[in-house]
């Protein structure tokens, strides 16, 4: 998050990112908009195909926490925080929810992280299968906030050319949202109007 890759800075992002969700499904638009201004629950209609949530609601040290494994109790893509920045979440009207499924927050409230778009700022993942494009649907939803202008890379996982399995998310510089992604035989990209 927040650059290309951990050995690529080009078009690194400037703002805050947080409410990070990645599903191994399509998320309806309906539920993705009820859902958009609150925290994930266990009642969230989707639940078990959710591969990894970033709520960034640790506010210190340089664990992103993927709560996940609290979910499913399977696997956990924790991410590890390179100069990224912890700042209060400023997403308008957000509901904070204390889900007893959810206690691996370290502190109350709603913290974000924030990215200079310096070299040096980013959250690298890994590339556990559960985070890669592979066969499957996929959503990833989020929250951003920038000021930035220009083309910044927001979040990626693998590589978006034809041989390769992975995805793009970024920010043009006309301030719309593009996503790239390839399955490993082909690969297309589609930004939104």
């Amino acid at each position: 998050m927040g650059r290309t890759a951990t050995s690529n800075s080009t078009n690194s992002y400037t703002g805050s990112l947080d409410e990070v969700r990645i599903w191994n499904t399509v998320i309806d638009t309906a539920t993705v908009f009820f859902w958009q201004d609150q925290e994930l629950t266990s009642s969230h209609p989707n639940i078990s195909n959710l591969q990894a949530y970033y709520k960034f609601n640790e506010g210190v040290g340089s664990t992103a926490n993927d709560l996940t494994a609290d979910y499913l109790d399977s696997y956990e893509s924790d991410g590890t925080i390179t100069g990224a920045e912890w700042v209060a979440s400023d997403i308008p009207n957000f509901a904070v929810y204390d889900d007893e499924d959810l206690q691996e927050d370290t502190v109350e409230g709603n913290a974000a992280l924030s990215f200079t778009g310096a070299d040096e700022n980013y959250v690298d993942c890994g590339s556990d299968s559960e985070l890669q494009m592979g066969t499957h649907d996929l959503t990833v939803e989020f929250w951003l906030k920038t000021g930035a202008t220009g083309t910044q890379k927001i979040i990626a996982n693998g590589s978006t050319t034809t041989s390769d399995n992975g995805y793009a998310i970024k920010m043009l510089s006309n301030g719309r949202i593009r996503a790239d992604i390839s399955d490993g035989t082909t690969s297309d990209g589609k930004q939104s109007n």
